[in-house]
């Protein structure tokens, strides 16, 4: 087998390289008590030589044929050590940026492709299309709609104690986690006790299922 030459990995210095195999080949000892050397061939026929903790983190991070980049540094108390990092990946096309996010074209569809195909616009003159009438809204305090009333009843409460701090100096200002842990408190203090069509003091007294009691 002929060899191109020894890869020497200099310090701070990174190198690709591709190997040929996925495990190194364990070479002989120069000494007995010699720590255990493994010779990795690359595909261009060059040999690196590493230690067994080495190779076993070769063999779990790089396969045949892929390129990875490494590279020796040194600690600040002089020992060596073996930095595997693989290559960014190469792009096969331009970029764009969506939401934020710089993504390749083969990610995102093209604006022409998502913008629907429409008929010419018809003149005044000759167009015969209706002309829709607006639906109205829905009602956000709907019949049954506790939620919502609830939500409405926050809201007009936060608005009455603005105002308020406001004329006192001492302006506040809520959020909509506030206004929502408050219209939590309204539903179910309305759901405990039985008003739910409409607004009943506190307590189950002279109350029954909501509806006030008749006498006897």
């Amino acid at each position: 087998m002929s060899l191109n030459g020894k890869i020497e990995l200099e310090i701070g210095t990174s190198q690709t390289v591709a190997f040929a195999y996925n495990q190194g080949r364990l070479c002989s000892k120069r000494w007995p008590g010699a720590e255990d050397c493994y010779a990795r061939q690359t595909i261009d026929g060059r040999m690196l030589f590493v230690d067994a903790a080495e190779e076993m983190r070769l063999r779990k991070a790089v396969r045949v044929g892929q390129p990875v980049i490494l590279c020796r540094e040194k600690t600040k108390a002089g020992a060596q050590y073996l930095t595997i990092k693989t290559p960014a990946p190469e792009l096969k096309g331009p970029l764009a940026v969506v939401n934020g996010r710089t993504l390749p074209d083969t990610k995102y569809a093209k604006p022409e492709l998502l913008a629907p195909a429409f008929p010419e616009c018809e003149t005044p003159a000759t167009s015969t299309a209706k002309t829709e009438q607006p639906t109205a809204a829905p009602s956000v305090a709907g019949d049954g709609d506790l939620l919502g009333r609830c939500l409405c009843e926050a809201l007009n409460a936060c608005k009455v104690a603005h105002a308020h701090a406001t004329n006192v100096g001492l302006p506040v200002a809520f959020g909509p986690g506030e206004i929502e842990r408050m219209a939590v408190s309204i539903f179910i203090e309305r759901t405990r006790y039985g008003s739910v069509a409409e607004r009943k003091p506190n307590g189950q007294a002279g109350y029954v299922n909501g509806a006030a009691a008749t006498g006897a």
